[in-house]
């Protein structure tokens, strides 16, 4: 079905002049080139006006537009917050391993893993993460007591 074709306007948040695309529609895509410096914008006002957007959602603040994400690679969400954590072991949460953002209660544990699988949703994508417990008297009796005993972790499988 073609949309229907339009004349749009956007100014340039870089140097604030004003792109005129001529007979626009969705099927062309929501960037453009800037006529003026030459970068790339974004058509936020076409966007933002559109009846599948009825709250006016722009999240182009984050660098991105979650009409062309198509067009990008997927964000590996576990890895970007696994990594922003730190190491700080005195913190909430925190990560020194590969495939685990350890929580220093089973709530946080929870919680993180419901935001993870949530930005995964948000970009199409479903992952499966799992909670569990470093228990110490299990730890103890093991003898595997380390710096990881007594902490939540969330994993992805």
């Amino acid at each position: 079905m073609t949309e229907y074709r339009h004349e749009a306007v956007e100014v340039c948040p870089h140097c604030m002049g004003e792109n005129t695309v001529p007979d626009w529609a969705p099927e062309d895509g929501w960037r453009t080139t800037c006529k003026h410096c030459g970068e790339r914008i974004l058509l936020c006002d076409e966007c933002i006006h559109r009846e599948d957007n009825p709250r006016a959602f722009c999240d182009w603040g984050n660098g991105r537009c979650f009409r062309d994400m198509g067009n990008d690679p997927m964000v590996e969400w576990f890895e970007v917050i696994r990594k922003g954590v730190g190491h700080d072991r005195n913190a909430a949460y925190w990560s020194d391993i590969q495939g685990e953002i350890l929580c220093a209660t089973e709530g946080f544990a929870e919680l993180m893993a419901d935001r993870i699988e949530e930005l995964y949703r948000k970009q199409g994508e479903e992952v499966m993460l799992s909670t569990g417990y470093y228990d110490p008297e299990e730890d103890k009796r093991n003898h595997e007591e380390d710096e990881y005993t007594g902490w939540w972790y969330v994993e992805i499988i």
